[in-house]
This record gives C-alpha cells, sequence and structure tokens, in this order.
C-alpha cells in the first residue's frame, strides 16, 4: 500500500533480553506492504546485547523508528512508555521475540476503514517451535466462547487466563488511552486489557475476530508466560481487581486444580494434594462444589500427554 491517507499504525515492540530472536521480530514489521507505519521500541533494561543489536537496526530502518532504552520497570510500563511515544491513531503490539506475518496490516487496516465504529480487531495466530515448526491454533480455547458475543467472551475472560493475545490485536489508539492503556497496578499486559476491552465496548460493531493467522508465537523455556512463580502474584492482583467475589473463588478453585496436577507430572504427590485441598475448601464455601476436580480428573490424560510433547521438543 502507498496510500498516504490511510491511518497510521504504530507497532509497539517491548524488549527483554531477546537478543536471539528481536532483530526477527524487527524485520517482520519492516517487511509489511502498508507504509504509513513506524515502529516504537523500549528496550525494559536487558542484559544480553539486545540493546546493541536494536541500535543497529535503527541505523538502517526502512521505516520510521523510535528505540527507547530505561531501567528494568516491567511490561506495562514499557508499554506505556511505547505508546506515549507512538503518534499512529491504530495501535498494534509484537513480542520481541514473536514475528508479524506477511500482508497483515495491509488486510486488517481495511476493516478500520469499512467499519467507523470499529475500536478493536483481533486475528489468529501459529505457534512457532525452536526447530521451525508452525502449528496450533492460539485461540482454540477461545472459539466457542466468540460465538456468543461480547458476554460470551467477557464470561471467557473472567472465567479463563487463555484469552486474546494482545499481538493479535490492532486497537484505536483514543480508545485504548480512554480505558486506562496498560495496567501497571497489576503487571497484566493482556489479561487485563482484554477484560477492560470487552467491558467497554457496547455493540457488536466495535470489535471483529478475523480467524487469519497474523503472527507466529515463539515458544522456548526463557518466556516469562511459563513462569508460573513470576505469573501467580499478577494473576491474584487482576482477580482482584476485575472481579467478584464468587467468580474469584471459583476460577482460583479450578486453576488450584491444574496446578495441582502439574505437581502430579513432577511426581511431588504430597505438594500436589495440597492444592487439592485447597480447591475443595474453596468450592465448599462458595457453593461451587468438587466438579472442577472431576473435570479436570477426565482432562488428566490431556495434561499428561501435552507435558511429556513439550518436555520433548525442548530436549
Amino acid at each position: 500500500m502507498t496510500n498516504n491517507k490511510l491511518p497510521k499504525v504504530s507497532i509497539l515492540i517491548p524488549s527483554y533480553n531477546h537478543a536471539a530472536f528481536v532483530e526477527k521480530a524487527i524485520r517482520s514489521v519492516w517487511e509489511q506492504n502498508y507504509n504509513n507505519l513506524e515502529l516504537v521500541i523500549v528496550d525494559d533494561g536487558s542484559t544480553d546485547n539486545s540493546r546493541e543489536i536494536i541500535a543497529g537496526l535503527v541505523i538502517i530502518s526502512p521505516i520510521r523508528m523510535i528505540f527507547i532504552e530505561q531501567k528494568n520497570a516491567g511490561i506495562c510500563a514499557t508499554l506505556n512508555r511505547a505508546l506515549n511515544k507512538s503518534t499512529g491513531a491504530i495501535v498494534g503490539l509484537l513480542a520481541s521475540d514473536d514475528i508479524m506475518l506477511p500482508n497483515r496490516l495491509s488486510a486488517e487496516v481495511k476493516f478500520f476503514e469499512m467499519k467507523s465504529q470499529l475500536k478493536v480487531l483481533y486475528s489468529n495466530g501459529h505457534f512457532l517451535q525452536l526447530n521451525g515448526d508452525i502449528s496450533g491454533d492460539l485461540h482454540r480455547h477461545l472459539k466457542p466462547s466468540i460465538k456468543y458475543g461480547i458476554s460470551g467472551i467477557l464470561n471467557h475472560m473472567l472465567t479463563h487466563v487463555e484469552g486474546f493475545y494482545t499481538q493479535s490485536m490492532l486497537i484505536k489508539r483514543d480508545f485504548l488511552l480512554d480505558i486506562g492503556a496498560f495496567d501497571e497496578s497489576t503487571g497484566s499486559d493482556d489479561w487485563s486489557l482484554n477484560i477492560r476491552i470487552f467491558k467497554s465496548i457496547n455493540i457488536e460493531d466495535e470489535y471483529i475476530f478475523i480467524d487469519r493467522a497474523a503472527f507466529l508465537y515463539r515458544v522456548h523455556q526463557t518466556q516469562s508466560h511459563r513462569n508460573y512463580v513470576f505469573l501467580r502474584p499478577i494473576q491474584r492482583k487482576v482477580i482482584r481487581k476485575y472481579w467478584t467475589l464468587n467468580s474469584r473463588s471459583k476460577f482460583i478453585s479450578q486453576e488450584y486444580v491444574k496446578r495441582a496436577f502439574h505437581l502430579f507430572l513432577q511426581k511431588r504427590f504430597k505438594h500436589g494434594l495440597r492444592y487439592i485441598n485447597k480447591a475443595c475448601l474453596i468450592g465448599f464455601s462458595e457453593g461451587v462444589p468438587v466438579k472442577c476436580i472431576l473435570r479436570f480428573g477426565f482432562e488428566f490424560p490431556g495434561y499428561v500427554y501435552r507435558e511429556l510433547k513439550r518436555q520433548l521438543k525442548f530436549k
């Protein structure tokens, strides 16, 4: 696309210790066939040579590229700083270890031109393994809820960790600012944002889901999303801030059961039984019986299979 009358798009990349991947992420933005485009990348105190790599790419960038270095402040503070430095009417996000697929922006911005009420667009993506294999549907857990519209998606957000990946999102800048941008009080860059989006939109025409792969989500062991110790406090903050007591208790009960099964897979049976006990206590105290335990009991073979498959891929 060469029409400068099309809306300006700002792609925000928060970077932290992804020296092995960040160049491919940046180049995947460069290669979009959409010319009214800028890239804002903020390095959040990387300790590897990410900053040197990014600084070198700024010099040869074929598009407007803003690079900011800062001391480690966390993902939400980093994204807010990138947003404040951006100037586009439409904003997109990309992790520094992911890859944007070709022609994405030219295909998706058209929807904003056709639908004046559109505030946010979501697409889909695939998993990218370290061996180069591409597979999977990133939003497979969410699709059954999408057919029930805004209320169905919001209910999913309030009962599951798995929601829309923010890398699959294009959002109007004004709308993003109106809902408070990225929630630094919880530290959740995706879950919190999605909840606020679907609490704020009122009609179906204000959002759209395109079941088309727009990016590749790289799978590797150093991802923060795989770090349970890192994620658990963030999840607690989101739950306390956005959920009713009943929804909160049900979710925590289910998460305790999932955690128990994960510990069982590691043969840490005593620790796992403690989580089962916690799930039972929460369930009974809030009138949510141990159906969740039975449910995940039926799913246990699937947990075993996926965990073994994941471990084999990393060997």
